[in-house]
C-alpha cells in the first residue's frame, strides 16, 4: 500500500513539474496583455502607420527581461506603439498595446528573408535627441549605427485621402557620443582622428556614404572596428 501511494505521489509530482515551465510561460504571456486596446484610426488614409506592413510579423520579443517567441507584432510609427495581435485568450481584445517601458528588443524576418532588429537603447536614452519607443539597429558592435522612424500625416489626421510620410533620422553612437548622420561629411566627423585613412578606404572600395546606402556605411564601420580602433587600443 505504501509503495503504491509513493508511486502515485511521484507520478503527480512529475506531472506538476512538467507543467510548471508551461504555466510560467503562460503567466509571462498574460503580462503582455495588460496594456490598452489598440485603436485603428487610419481607415480612409492612403497609407497605414506601421513599419513596412499593416499585417503582423511573426516576431521575437524581449519584454521586461523575458524572451517571447512566435508573437504577432506590428509597430505603429505614428502613435509609437508596439502592438500585439493575439488569439490565444479569446475573452480579451485581439490587438493590445504593449507597455513601452518594458519593451527591450523586437526582431523579425521580412518577406525578403532579411532580419530586422529594433532595440529600446535604454542606456543611451539620456543622450539621444529623440524618444521613439524603439530604434532600428543596423550595426550593434562597439560602434552602433541606428535609426529612428516615425510617420506623420501630411493632411488632417485620419481624414480620407490623407497621406502619411515616413521620416527617418540616422545616428552613430561612439564612445558615449551621438552623431546624427546625413552624409559622408557628418559620418567622418565621428572619426576625426582617422578621416584620411577612412577616405582612402572609401575611394579604394568605391563606397557611397549616404543614408540611402546603409550597407556601405556598415562596411566602413566594420573596417574601422577591425583595423583602426585596435590601433587606438594599443596606443
Amino acid at each position: 500500500m505504501r509503495l503504491a501511494l509513493s508511486v502515485v505521489l511521484v507520478f503527480l509530482a512529475h506531472n506538476l513539474l512538467a507543467q510548471l515551465p508551461h504555466k510560467i510561460a503562460e503567466g509571462q504571456y498574460e503580462k503582455l496583455l495588460y496594456g490598452p486596446v489598440y485603436q485603428f484610426k487610419y481607415y480612409g488614409a492612403q497609407q497605414h502607420p506601421f513599419f513596412m506592413s499593416d499585417q503582423p510579423w511573426k516576431s521575437t520579443l524581449i519584454y521586461k527581461g523575458h524572451r517571447h517567441e512566435h508573437l504577432q507584432l506590428l509597430y505603429d510609427l505614428h502613435q509609437q506603439e508596439l502592438v500585439l495581435f493575439q488569439e490565444r485568450i479569446t475573452s480579451l481584445p485581439r490587438y493590445v498595446c504593449l507597455n513601452s517601458k518594458y519593451v527591450q528588443e523586437w526582431r523579425f524576418t521580412g518577406e525578403n528573408g532579411k532580419e530586422y532588429l529594433f532595440k529600446a537603447l535604454l542606456p543611451y536614452r539620456d543622450i539621444l535627441p529623440e524618444n521613439p519607443i524603439l530604434y532600428r539597429i543596423y550595426h550593434d558592435g562597439h560602434i552602433k549605427f541606428v535609426s529612428s522612424a516615425e510617420k506623420e500625416f501630411q493632411l488632417e489626421p485620419y481624414e480620407r485621402e490623407s497621406e502619411m510620410e515616413q521620416e527617418k533620422r540616422y545616428y552613430l553612437i561612439k564612445e558615449q557620443e551621438i552623431y546624427e548622420i546625413r552624409n559622408r561629411r557628418t559620418l567622418l566627423k565621428a572619426f576625426k582622428d582617422d578621416k584620411d585613412r577612412l577616405r582612402k578606404f572609401i575611394r579604394k572600395q568605391n563606397l557611397t556614404i549616404r543614408t540611402s546606402h546603409v550597407p556601405d556605411i556598415i562596411r566602413l564601420i566594420h573596417f574601422y572596428e577591425n583595423n583602426l580602433s585596435r590601433i587606438h587600443e594599443t596606443q
